[in-house]
């Protein structure tokens, strides 16, 4: 920053506030200016990215639902064995 003197009549040797808030103003609203202007190039992508996501998400989650599914059955078609094999030992027991 600036080093400002003060002078003996109490005004100061330097930049004026005034002007170094219009140029901050500026400065933002040229910034304001250029994201807007990256936002709406960039718009089309960034919306095609997003949908190429949530189409990668359902994706992911109809997969994991079919495998829970499977792993549903494969453990029922197990305890079915299972049970099928207590009752045949069981019976086989019985006669003997």
């Amino acid at each position: 920053m600036l080093a400002q003197q003060i002078q003996p009549g109490g005004s100061t040797n330097g930049p004026d506030r005034a002007k170094v808030e219009e140029d901050k103003m500026k400065l933002e609203f040229e910034m304001a200016a250029k994201i807007l202007a990256c936002k709406a190039t960039y718009k089309k992508k960034i919306t095609k990215l997003n949908k190429e996501a949530d189409h990668v998400k359902s994706w992911f989650m109809g997969s994991l639902l079919v495998i829970a599914i499977l792993m549903y059955k494969i453990l029922e078609y197990m305890y079915e064995l299972y049970c099928y094999e207590c009752n045949f030992f069981f019976l086989k027991s019985q006669i003997n």
